[in-house]
């Protein structure tokens, strides 16, 4: 248990002494690493954390290294046997039931998943347990009573600690050295898909920056028409060619050791006609007068208000198509992450919380644009994480 942060400890007693928890359980690579400080590989590792302060994190053997030194107790297993074929429930028994014995919750009160999420990919595939976890826990512990912790966890990710911050950090000085890049790769005849793999590779090779151990994420580019669509839930790359005068827009997630960003930057290839010049501009306003409203106890609706209006003001608000903003850390793009920064949004900005700040405005059959910054809450205001072009 290398990596302390009491902190983070002091976060997840508070959460279980709010709801008269005497523990969580998850699988959620998110929420493990929430509570562990470990973002597991493959999806098949299962955390405990008890009021009492301790916490268990069982992982398959193959993840043993990656996971030394998070701030867990480290039981490994085998979720595969050469012998006969297994199921992940049965390989699963022994361990989870040795470790519910062990910290005294075999009748106890335990917060666990239940509903959907939006999972960042830790690796080409993962595994979702969906009911499998419940149904374990229900088989090995049948005097325990079971809770929906769902919206504890969320609000649980929505604040990071001081250690957590530091890794998001990174994750924005790693997209920027991509950024700095790539903005010599922005001419005339290169395809959308050819600079997004290059800004992607740039990104990969930042692997061991400042201790980093696992480094990813992905870039897009979307120009010309194309831009328009970067108002929807996914971004895509396509063979187009940018062309002279075409705004690109240029969205990338990095991650570092599972703290995700968002950022999204757009550019004018070669000359920039008045249309481009005037709507730049305004999203700037828009993002600056945001990022002013922003201190704690904020209303989040009413910061994405002041952005809005700024977009209204200069004939943009129809097509300024989305919220202004979501947190981002444990996830990377998941509108529905605390704070939302919406117009009907319940939320209000704590310090603590890491979102971004995203005005943008699309047209159909001509291009968009978004400006997309990662920032911070502090106890003054805001600490933005990506100050680059």
């Amino acid at each position: 248990m290398a990596q302390e942060d009491p902190e983070r400890q002091r976060l997840i007693q508070q959460a279980l002494a709010s709801a008269n928890l005497d523990a969580f359980i998850c699988a959620t690579p998110t929420n493990v690493l929430m509570l562990t400080g470990y973002w597991p590989v493959i999806g098949k590792s299962i955390a405990l954390a008890t009021a009492g302060g301790q916490v268990e994190v069982i992982v398959p053997g193959d993840e043993a290294d990656l996971a030394q030194g998070c701030r867990a107790l480290v039981t490994t297993y085998s979720p595969a046997l050469l012998e006969r074929p297994v199921s992940l429930q049965e390989a699963l028994t022994e361990p989870l039931r040795s470790a519910l014995s062990k910290l005294g919750l075999m009748k106890a009160r335990i917060g666990i998943e239940t509903g959907p999420q939006l999972i960042p990919g830790a690796y080409v595939s993962i595994h979702v347990f969906n009911c499998e976890l419940s149904d374990l826990l229900c088989e090995l512990a049948p005097a325990a009573e079971s809770v929906s912790a769902d919206t504890l966890f969320a609000n649980l990710r929505s604040r990071l600690t001081r250690g957590e911050f530091q890794r998001l950090q990174l994750a924005c000085e790693l997209a920027r050295v991509a950024f700095d890049q790539g903005t010599t790769l922005l001419e005339p005849g290169i395809s959308e898909a050819e600079l997004a793999a290059k800004l992607s590779y740039i990104l990969a090779s930042s692997a061991g920056h400042k201790g980093v151990r696992r480094v990813g994420g992905s870039f897009f580019c979307m120009s010309g028409p194309n831009a328009a669509r970067a108002s929807a839930a996914f971004q895509m790359s396509t063979t187009r060619q940018l062309e002279e005068g075409d705004l690109a827009l240029i969205h990338c997630n990095s991650h570092a050791d599972g703290f995700w960003t968002d950022i999204t930057r757009t550019y004018v290839v070669g000359h920039r006609n008045e249309k481009a010049k005037h709507l730049l501009e305004a999203i700037e306003e828009a993002r600056v007068t945001a990022l002013e409203a922003v201190r704690p106890g904020a209303k989040a609706s009413d910061v994405d208000a002041v952005a809005r209006a700024v977009m209204c003001d200069n004939g943009f608000g129809r097509q300024f198509s989305h919220g202004l903003g979501h947190g981002v850390g444990f996830v990377a793009i998941d509108h529905d992450a605390i704070p939302r920064l919406a117009p009907h949004s319940p939320d209000i900005i704590e310090a603590g919380m890491a979102f971004n700040i995203e005005p943008g405005a699309y047209f159909e059959g001509w291009g968009g644009a978004r400006h997309c910054d990662m920032v911070l809450c502090t106890d003054s205001g805001t600490e933005l994480l990506t100050p680059f072009s």
